[in-house]
């Protein structure tokens, strides 16, 4: 059965005291839990993808999975609890971003009813669960295959997806908001397009445990989105 059994936080040098803070507030909930709380702050300029990978490696995973949280999101009292529950009826192995952007396919799932995204490459990694058991062959697969100059997780996550015929499951509405739309460590701006880089489809009083997450799991939203990310990052 998936396990979370660890929480690391990614934290830029420059929003250290904050990633300290939301630590603080990440530990009232694990501890009870007995779950250990990591911080991998970037103080020696490893950038966004080298941080991303030691936060992947760090610590002593205590399940099958690990929760890695950036250092700019907000949660709710019972968020860890609430990812564990939904965890144990996900499939064996799976990917799940608890982080639900504003983008149609989330419009869309949201006003469907349904409480699950599946896509390989439509989601954003502001919190989202990991098995340990595929980080080695993920990691072995990105330094063989994929572009060292990319600066981003996402992308390489979603080019191992596409090419590894895998998907990231998304909790919808989301359980974690994205409070550092507009002060990107990648200089991003605050709204791509149309859509806006914070979650229009966050809700922290969804009642997550009277959901029949079987049912969602086996009955997922399948994202429209396109692209071929192996045309700008494969080597």
């Amino acid at each position: 059965m998936n396990t979370l059994g660890l929480v690391v936080i990614k934290n830029v040098d420059v929003r250290r005291a904050e990633g300290a803070f939301l630590k603080r507030m990440v530990e009232v909930q694990t501890k009870p839990l007995d779950i250990p709380v990591e911080i991998c702050v970037d103080d020696c300029g490893l950038l966004s993808w080298g941080n991303f990978r030691r936060c992947l490696n760090v610590g002593e995973n205590k399940g099958t999975h690990r929760m890695i949280m950036q250092d700019d999101i907000t949660l709710d009292r019972q968020t860890i609890e609430k990812a564990m529950h939904i965890l144990k009826y996900a499939p064996d192995n799976a990917f799940i971003s608890i982080y639900a952007p504003d983008n149609t396919d989330y419009q869309e799932c949201y006003f469907s009813n349904h409480h699950v995204l599946k896509s390989p490459i439509n989601f954003w990694l502001q919190c989202a669960i990991y098995p340990d058991c595929e980080t080695e062959g993920f990691l072995n697969w990105v330094d063989e295959y994929v572009d060292p100059e990319q600066k981003g997780d996402d992308c390489r996550v979603g080019i191992w997806m596409q090419k590894n015929n895998r998907t990231i499951y998304s909790i919808v509405p989301g359980l974690v908001q994205h409070l550092g739309a507009w002060r990107s460590s990648l200089g991003f701006p605050g709204k791509v397009g149309k859509h806006k880089r914070w979650s229009k489809w966050y809700d922290a009083s969804l009642d997550v445990f009277g959901i029949d997450w079987t049912a969602e799991f086996k009955n997922p939203y399948i994202a429209k989105m396109k692209s071929n990310l192996s045309r700008i990052l494969i080597k």
